[in-house]
């Protein structure tokens, strides 16, 4: 993984590059299932955060989440 590669993967995930200094040594398939790994982690919590927030809230209080939050029902 090339620095620039490291230090956009660190800003997308929020983190220090220096955190994620010991990914630059994997072959790049691992780096791909890394990545299939966290993305799919995602989208799993995002289901549950949108379901639970189904679940808690009345349809007028979700309109004042921010659009990503809210249901794509």
């Amino acid at each position: 993984m090339s620095q620039t590669e490291l230090q956009s993967l660190a800003q997308a995930l929020r983190r220090p590059p220096l955190s994620l200094s010991p990914l630059a040594g994997l072959p790049p398939e691992q780096l791909v299932w890394f990545e299939q790994q966290v993305r799919q982690a995602c989208q799993h919590a995002e289901s549950e955060l949108r379901r639970d927030i189904d679940k808690a809230l009345p349809w007028p209080l979700k309109l004042l989440l921010p659009g990503r939050l809210r249901s794509r029902s």
